[in-house]
């Protein structure tokens, strides 16, 4: 599902690539370990969908975010 908010797209995607970037991975390594298609992922990070809770924790993992504070700075 979309998010609805352009702010809150535009948020999502600069923390998140951010994130990525800080970790050194790839779109496709990112979505390859959160188990889920390159293009999911992709869609994510452009603020284009909203991920569930369970891929939004299997993204964190896969950029080494283990905190409740830097999570919810991801997709909040």
């Amino acid at each position: 599902n979309k998010l609805g908010n352009p702010e809150r797209e535009e948020k999502v995607n600069m923390e998140l690539r951010a994130a990525r970037e800080r970790s050194g991975k790839t779109q496709a390594q990112v979505a390859k370990e959160a188990s889920i298609s390159d293009a999911q992922y992709q869609n994510i990070e452009y603020g284009k969908c909203e991920p569930n809770v369970r891929t939004a924790i299997r993204i964190a993992d896969a950029l080494g975010i283990k905190s409740y504070k830097g999570f919810t700075k991801l997709f909040r």
